[in-house]
């Protein structure tokens, strides 16, 4: 799959000829394989965990992906990626946290901090902004510590899932993408059942 939009240029700037293209192709490569093992690997030998920095990738490894994009991408998207010169790789990766708050409450976890996401809902600005207003209510005294912790949670756990249903969505298949609809819309249900049992009991 590959994503491609638009973002401001030069002081912001969105007219033709002066905004620059964005793009994200989507691979799915087993972590252990030798593929990515090799792509990870810079021009010095090098081998990087999670990203490999622009100007560092092999030659060989952006010619077989020019290679590749020339066979199975539409003739506009096989172009943008000839003609990338500077390319460079993230490795997709999330993680399911359970706590926010540490040393009673003196450390809170924000943002990507928190819970990074994977790209597909390009959502962690928004969570990044939802974490900071809560806890301008929180140091406001409008919220106690535990309201903050619980409303944080349930919307980086909420979107993490919804993240990797879409990504089932566009990139693997039928059946996971249903079960992981499944398990984001329980993980809604439950979360609406707890905010309506704290309404009525306290």
């Amino acid at each position: 799959m590959l994503c491609r939009y638009t973002i401001p240029g030069k002081n912001g700037s969105l007219e033709e000829g002066k905004c620059l293209l964005n793009y994200v192709w989507y691979t799915n490569i087993a972590g252990e394989a030798s593929e990515l093992q090799e792509a990870m690997t810079d021009t010095t030998g090098r081998k990087h965990h999670h990203t490999l920095p622009i100007g560092k990738m092999q030659s060989a490894v952006w010619d077989k992906q020019r290679a590749l994009a020339r066979r199975v991408l539409p003739q506009p998207f096989a172009e943008l990626i000839d003609k990338t010169t500077q390319p460079f790789i993230s490795t997709i990766s999330d993680i399911d946290v359970s706590q926010p708050v540490f040393y009673g409450g003196k450390l809170l976890f924000v943002g990507d901090a928190l819970m990074p996401f994977r790209p597909h809902v390009a959502c962690s600005t928004n969570q990044a902004a939802l974490n900071a207003m809560l806890l301008e209510k929180l140091l406001r005294g409008e919220i106690d510590l535990t309201t903050w912790e619980t409303q944080v949670l349930d919307y980086a756990h909420a979107t993490r899932l919804r993240s990797i249903t879409w990504g089932c969505w566009y990139q693997v298949g039928y059946y996971a993408f249903f079960a992981s609809e499944l398990q984001y819309l329980a993980t809604l249900c439950g979360q609406g059942f707890r905010r309506l049992y704290r309404s009525a009991f306290g």
